[in-house]
C-alpha cells in the first residue's frame, strides 16, 4: 500500500509466504528433536534481570545486559565458552555502572559480531538516557573482562522524564558511527507520553580537509504514543524501522526510519479492537519487517510479517494471558523465533516445517524475556523469574548432536 513510499523492492521466498500465510500453520505441533535447558546466571544472591537485553555473536557466545534491583546497577554476563557435561553454557558477569546508580533500567544492548565490543542504552530513576560503549580486556579470571569505554548522559533539553524500555540501532557511517535509541518521555503534557527518537553520533575518523564532531540530536517525539514495548531494529543503511502500541488508538503501528522517506503505518487493531502492546520488530535477509506482540482486546500472542503484497497478521498462542513481555528474532531460514510470557510461565513459538508451535520453556512466572538465534538457529532466551527474582538463561538441547533447531 506503501512501496512507493519505501522506495525498494522487497523479494520474498515464496514457500515463507505460503507457509505463513496458510491457515493451517496455527495447529499447535510439538518439536521432538530436543527439549529446553535453563539455569541462573549470576550466582549473587541479588534481584537480578527485571530489565534484560540477549545478544549471541558470530561464534555462537552469548551476552547478557541485565539490571540488578539490589545492587542498583547494569551488569553483564558473557559466555567465554563451554564447559561442563552436556554443553551447558558457563557464563561471567561484572558490572558495567556504577552501585547505587540506577543507571541500567530498560537496557537495549548491541553486540559485535567478532570483536568482543558491545553498545548499549539504558535510563535511572532521576530519568536520565544514558548511552554506554565498551570492550573486553585481558584479565584473569575467564581470560577477559568488560569494561566502559564510553558512558554518556544523552538526556537533552527537548525532554526532562524518560522511562524505560529504551531501544537501540547501531549504524557504521563514514566517518563514524551513528547510534539511534528510543524511549517514553513526557513533559509538556505529562499524562500524554510520547515517544521519543534521538540520535547520537561518534566521530571515529576524518580525513585531513574533513570535519566531524560528536553530536546529540533529537530526531523528535511522536505526541499521542505511549512508547511501551517499542522496539527499533536496523537492516541496512536504507532499511531501519520501529514498532510501537498508539494508546489512543489502540493500535500496533510501523514506521520506517529513514532521513526524508520517513513514514507511519497501522498494522494491527483499532477501537474496540486494541492490539500491539509489548512489540518486538526484526528484519529476515530480505528487509522485510516482522512482529511479534500481544492482543490486548481478545488475549494471547500476535505476529504479523510484511512483503511486496502488505502486512498479514495471524494468532500464534489464544490464550488470554500469553503474549506478554514478547521478543522475536529472525534466523538465517528467514524463520521466526518468539518468546513470550503467561504471567505464569515462559513460552516459545515457531515455525517447524509446516507448523507453527508453542512450547512450555520454564514453569516460573517471567516478567520479562529477550530472544535471539545462534550460528545453527538454535533459539536461546534470557528472562526475568520474578518468583525467585533471578536472571535465567534458557537453551535448546537437540537429543541428536549437531541437528539444528528447528528441523
Amino acid at each position: 500500500m506503501v512501496e512507493g513510499v519505501l522506495g525498494m523492492q522487497i523479494r520474498v521466498n515464496g514457500m515463507m509466504v505460503a507457509l505463513l500465510l496458510c491457515s493451517v500453520l496455527i495447529a499447535p505441533a510439538l518439536a521432538n528433536e530436543g527439549s529446553w535447558k535453563s539455569r541462573s546466571i549470576d550466582a549473587e544472591r541479588d534481584e537480578l534481570g527485571s530489565y534484560c537485553s540477549l545478544k549471541i555473536d558470530a561464534n555462537d557466545r552469548a551476552y547478557i545486559a541485565y539490571y540488578s534491583d539490589t545492587s542498583k546497577c547494569l551488569k553483564l554476563a558473557w559466555q567465554p565458552g563451554i564447559r561442563g557435561a552436556g554443553d551447558i553454557p558457563y557464563f561471567a558477569w561484572s558490572s558495567l555502572t556504577k552501585s547505587g546508580s540506577t543507571t541500567g533500567k530498560g537496557v537495549s544492548l548491541w553486540v559485535n559480531d567478532t570483536d568482543r565490543t558491545f553498545a548499549f542504552s539504558c535510563v535511572n530513576d532521576s530519568h536520565r538516557v544514558f548511552l554506554g560503549e565498551g570492550a573486553f580486556r585481558a584479565a584473569l579470571r575467564d581470560g577477559f573482562a568488560p569494561y566502559l569505554t564510553r558512558l554518556q548522559d544523552i538526556t537533552l533539553n527537548d525532554y526532562s522524564i524518560a522511562g524505560p524500555p529504551t531501544s537501540l540501532i547501531r549504524e557504521k557511517k563514514e566517518h563514524g558511527i551513528l547510534y539511534t535509541i528510543g524511549f517514553t518521555e513526557s513533559n509538556i503534557q505529562p499524562l500524554v507520553p510520547g515517544l521519543t527518537i534521538v540520535d547520537v553520533f561518534y566521530c571515529v575518523y576524518t580525513g585531513p580537509n574533513d570535519q566531524c564532531q560528536d553530536h546529540v540530536t533529537g530526531r523528535g517525539t511522536i505526541r499521542g504514543y505511549h512508547g511501551d514495548g517499542h522496539s527499533l531494529a536496523y537492516y541496512n543503511p536504507t532499511i531501519s524501522g520501529l514498532c510501537n502500541y498508539n494508546w489512543i488508538n489502540g493500535t500496533l503501528e510501523y514506521s520506517r526510519l529513514k532521513y526524508g522517506e520517513e513514514f507511519h503505518e497501522i498494522i494491527d487493531g483499532g477501537p474496540g479492537a486494541a492490539a500491539g502492546s509489548a512489540c518486538s520488530l526484526a528484519y529476515d535477509s530480505y528487509g522485510n519487517p516482522h512482529v511479534s506482540y500481544r492482543d490486548m482486546f481478545n488475549g494471547g500472542l500476535k505476529y504479523a510479517f510484511r512483503n511486496d503484497t502488505g502486512w498479514h497478521t495471524m494468532t500464534i498462542d489464544s490464550r488470554r494471558d500469553a503474549g506478554l513481555y514478547t521478543s522475536i528474532a529472525i534466523d538465517s531460514s528467514n524463520q521466526p523465533h518468539i518468546s513470550y510470557s503467561d504471567t505464569v510461565s515462559l513460552w516459545y513459538a515457531s515455525v517447524n516445517e509446516t507448523a507453527w508451535y508453542t512450547q512450555q520453556v520454564d514453569r516460573t512466572p517471567t516478567l520479562w524475556t529477550s530472544i535471539d538465534v545462534d550460528s545453527k538457529n538454535r533459539p536461546r532466551i534470557a528472562y526475568y523469574d520474578s518468583m525467585k527474582k533471578d536472571l535465567r538463561f534458557a537453551w535448546w538441547e537437540p537429543y541428536l548432536r549437531g541437528r539444528p533447531f528447528p528441523r
